[in-house]
């Protein structure tokens, strides 16, 4: 069990933006297996399109963040996920990601 509290963030990891914090809940990303973990995102971020060779499963646990789907960076074909959230982005899908204030993941 993962309670907020005993949740420990790194420090802002290498290729990231500054203020963005990550935090492992489970597993490891270096492996072909699953893995969780948390993502403090700051305001004004974004991801272009990329793809994962893996599903992604997102959950919004505070703030609002912005989806879109599409080898094309397009701010208004993005879809806004307010807190509580959940999308799954199955493998090889072309997508991006930005904010506009603050967000956990």
């Amino acid at each position: 069990m993962v309670v907020p509290e005993n949740i420990e963030w790194t420090a802002t990891p290498l290729g990231m933006p500054t203020g963005y914090r990550q935090a492992m809940i489970e597993g490891n990303p270096r492996l072909a297996a699953l893995f969780t973990f948390r993502a403090k995102i700051p305001a004004n971020w974004n991801a272009m399109p990329h793809m994962h060779p893996e599903d992604e499963h997102i959950t919004v646990v505070d703030g609002i963040c912005y989806l879109g789907i599409g080898e094309k960076y397009d701010e208004d074909s993005a879809t806004m996920l307010p807190i509580g959230s959940f999308t799954l982005v199955k493998a090889w899908t072309p997508h991006f990601f930005f904010t506009k204030q603050p967000c956990i993941i």
